[in-house]
């Protein structure tokens, strides 16, 4: 081989070596570069992932404690409702002029808390429809005139009564003669889809109405729902300072009403105008004795208000409700309490 061949061979050779050791480099570099933005890619997730974490762990932590602060001054507005009815000056009569039946508000630091105050002897206490006396007569046809009034049928008297005596006969009510008139016993609530017994005892909350017959959560909620005439905490009797449109007028219709049925007369005497009188007059006036319903009323019609036994001008069971909201967290508190002169006990207690 000729010296010019020799030097074109090796100049051949290193012209084939460095186009090898070059890429091998940039192959590194390239490898290196996407490692590194690989890693990059996974700390930025990993970042990502537990600030997320820590943000969701934050807010958790902001909410249990705004929890607890709202929880701290809801129950604080119960504390401050109490506070107001044993302040509570005038023990004769109870009225809504009076500083209890207006809505209350406190102002703090974290929030703000709204108070009202409601009277349970503003409603009909559905446990007395089995009272063992003379005027359980009264009662019913006081809850005949209260379906009348807010649109419910006839039917859910009978059955009430059958779930709070203590007997399995089911009650037929006679002076029913629109729709059905009976009531219902273990047999009809066997049936159900879930079965269950008929409870047989005394009404605990006012909501327990919802598993009898014919009460449902349509009739039950609502503006004009059961719930918001009914009671199962006070002595029986309407506190007539209190007591809303539909409960008046069912309750003096009831009184009014010697034989349980349902006359002409009464709806003549009795009528929304009347009532609405009654309602007015009682907010700068309230009634000490029933016996000033001579204002609205014919004598004979007031000794039949004042004799039946069904109201009375003061109260002793009310309705403290406290609702707040701290952040995001929002909580009501119901308390039904008890007040016997300056002390008021707590019967019942719900917390949201």
């Amino acid at each position: 081989m000729s010296n010019k061949s020799k030097i074109r061979s090796q100049n051949t050779k290193n012209h084939n070596i460095q186009p090898v050791i070059l890429g091998s480099q940039s192959c590194r570099k390239g490898m290196v570069l996407i490692f590194t933005l690989i890693m990059l890619a996974v700390l930025s997730a990993l970042t990502i992932n537990l600030s997320t974490k820590m943000n969701q762990e934050i807010s958790l932590l902001q909410n249990s404690i705004d929890s607890l602060k709202a929880s701290a001054l809801a129950k604080g507005g119960i504390n401050y409702g109490i506070a107001v009815l044993k302040n509570d000056e005038d023990l004769k009569i109870d009225g809504l002029g009076e500083d209890w039946a207006k809505q209350g508000e406190l102002t703090f630091d974290d929030g703000i808390v709204k108070i009202n105050i409601g009277d349970e002897s503003g409603k009909i206490n559905l446990n007395y429809l089995n009272a063992r006396n003379e005027r359980k007569t009264l009662r019913i046809e006081q809850m005949f005139e209260l379906c009348d009034n807010i649109g419910l049928e006839y039917s859910i008297v009978p059955a009430i009564i059958d779930w709070i005596d203590a007997d399995d006969e089911v009650t037929v009510l006679s002076s029913v003669t629109v729709g059905e008139n009976k009531g219902a016993e273990s047999d009809y609530y066997a049936e159900l889809p879930l079965p269950y017994p008929c409870k047989n005892a005394p009404l605990d909350t006012v909501e327990e109405v919802m598993m009898i017959k014919g009460i449902t959560k349509e009739n039950y909620n609502g503006d004009t729902g059961l719930v918001n005439f009914i009671t199962v905490f006070t002595n029986g009797k309407i506190n007539i300072n209190t007591a809303g449109k539909e409960v008046l007028k069912s309750t003096i219709q009831a009184c009014i009403s010697s034989s349980g049925d349902k006359g002409t007369e009464t709806v003549e005497i009795i009528d929304d105008a009347i009532i609405t009188d009654i309602m007015e007059y009682r907010i700068g006036s309230p009634f000490y004795e029933l016996s000033e319903l001579k204002e609205f009323f014919p004598e004979d019609v007031v000794g039949k208000i004042s004799g039946a036994g069904l109201f009375d001008v003061k109260s002793n069971i009310f309705t403290i409700t406290a609702q707040t909201k701290v952040g995001k967290i929002e909580k009501k508190v119901i308390a039904i309490v008890e007040r016997n002169q300056s002390d008021v006990k707590v019967k019942f207690w719900k917390e949201n």
